[in-house]
């Protein structure tokens, strides 16, 4: 399982991989962002997204998976994180409305928006892909008193201010809230079925993704959910 399946694109190996590239190449749309290149986008009916980078002479570099969703953050975006894996490749260090939590998100597109200056509020979709230790409890004892959004590793201190000798701080979060909505649905692509969630954080409304293989009891409205995810978000404004 991987944050593929959690979006219908099951895939066991490199060779899977390579054929759900192929798979989306027909029907992708392109977003420049120079000098850096560009993007190359494919969104399924069913939500799930891949954006495709490519060097300025668009040469392929790399993907990553995303989601589009109906929900969405309004957030503060306090500074920018540049991955080594991609010139394309970024995160911003978020705070949520109204002195939330701080936390990191990954983008799919990070070149395509950028803010004047930071610190800058911007209404953002979150996604979390859920990995190996998602719980679906029912209502009762186990419903956290306050939902939580809360990054795995790093304080919050550590990302405000940042520290050029540390790792890179990883969008990697633990969460607890209640579910507002859960709907099963299927890739067109591979037929596959993933689960699309909703709930609310103290970061704002965000979208859960997850492969069925990690859902022990189908979610339902009220539930709560629990566990640690990959955030991933795409700026919608600015």
């Amino acid at each position: 399982m991987s944050n593929l399946s959690d979006i219908g694109f099951p895939v066991n190996n490199d060779e899977d991989v390579n054929q759900m590239l192929m798979d989306v190449l027909a029907g992708i749309q392109q977003v420049s962002c120079p000098p850096y290149g560009y993007y190359y986008r494919f969104e399924d009916a069913s939500g799930a997204q891949v954006f495709l980078q490519a060097n300025p002479v668009q040469e392929l570099m790399g993907f990553n998976p995303g989601f589009k969703g109906s929900a969405t953050a309004t957030l503060e975006l306090i500074r920018t994180i540049e991955r080594d894996t991609s010139e394309l490749d970024g995160a911003y260090v978020a705070r949520g409305a109204e002195g939330g939590p701080v936390f990191v998100f990954d983008l799919p597109d990070f070149r395509r928006l950028k803010p004047a200056s930071l610190p800058a509020k911007a209404e953002v979709e979150l996604t979390a892909f859920a990995t190996n230790d998602l719980e679906i409890l029912e209502p009762g004892a186990d419903t956290p008193a306050e939902p939580s959004i809360a990054p795995l590793r790093d304080s919050e201190k550590t990302l405000l201010a940042g520290d050029p000798a540390a790792p890179p701080p990883q969008a990697h979060v633990r969460i607890e809230a209640v579910i507002a909505t859960a709907e099963k649905r299927a890739n067109s692509k591979t037929n596959a079925e993933f689960w699309a969630i909703s709930a609310a954080t103290p970061a704002g409304e965000i979208s859960v993704v997850a492969d069925p293989g990690l859902v022990v009891r189908d979610p339902l409205s009220g539930d709560v959910l629990k566990g640690s995810f990959w955030l991933s978000g795409k700026i919608a404004n600015l």
